[in-house]
């Protein structure tokens, strides 16, 4: 049986297709996420050590 006939075979392959669209896209938000918080910790560790030098 193919996909017009069955419903669930089509369910399925545009499953397959939507999830070989979504996940680069869910990778690359995920990198692109985790190299803000990075930079991020980086500037406050950076901060810190800065006040920390400043202090009396």
């Amino acid at each position: 049986m193919n996909a017009e006939q069955n419903p669930l075979l089509r369910y399925d392959s545009l499953l397959q297709q939507y999830a070989e669209r979504v996940e680069p896209l869910l990778t690359q938000l995920r990198e692109r996420v985790d190299n803000e918080l990075d930079r991020i910790r980086h500037q406050e560790a950076t901060l810190l050590a800065d006040r920390w030098q400043s202090l009396p």
